[in-house]
């Protein structure tokens, strides 16, 4: 499936499935849904904004259900809206305070809300009639 990704840049998911299997492919290094926190962050994210579920391994019908990054390709890291944060005074160059190198190597904000969109048309896919 491909999609409008960050930039005008084109993406691609991939799944297959078994009778108890169901794998999405992605083409990155997927942030988790809940963050992982650190007590020394400067700069933590709001989890305040953070999309609240279900997520998608939630929406996905299947005994056993695997998201695998970098599935398919390398297209960096996909951070969420809420925690993605670039430093100045050369955004993608200079890494925010805090936990935000990810950002340095990513397409942008956008992507993990592409891929969540994207990931429900092809999960209604592969649902057994």
């Amino acid at each position: 499936m491909r999609g409008e990704q960050a930039a005008g840049r084109q993406g691609e998911l991939g799944s297959a499935s078994t009778s108890q299997i169901v794998t999405l492919q992605v083409r990155g290094v997927v942030a988790p849904g809940v963050p992982l926190i650190e007590a020394d962050n400067p700069n933590p994210p709001d989890v305040a904004n953070a999309p609240k579920g279900p997520y998608i391994k939630d929406r996905m019908s299947s005994t056993y259900r695997w998201i695998i990054g970098l599935g398919n390709d390398e297209l960096g890291y996909i951070i969420p809206a809420y925690n993605f944060q670039l430093g100045a005074p050369q955004p993608w160059i200079d890494e925010a305070e805090g936990d935000h190198y990810e950002e340095t190597n990513s397409l942008g904000p956008d992507m993990a809300r592409l891929i969540d969109e994207n990931a429900d048309l092809l999960m209604h896919w592969l649902k057994p009639e």
